[in-house]
């Protein structure tokens, strides 16, 4: 069975830090906005979904 990874090496780090500055702060558009910028990699990962079965 072949892996592929998708996430780079430090994505739990990155979800640890941007779910801390969300808790942080209590403003809902610099909520979105720190949620909309951790979501940009996820532009790159779509079209890889297809290799998975």
């Amino acid at each position: 069975m072949t892996t592929h990874t998708i996430l780079p090496p430090n994505a739990l780090e990155q979800f640890a830090r941007i779910a801390d500055a969300v808790a942080a702060t209590t403003k809902k558009l610099e909520k979105a906005r720190l949620l909309g910028e951790s979501f940009s990699w996820s532009k790159t990962i779509v079209p890889c979904a297809g290799i998975w079965k």
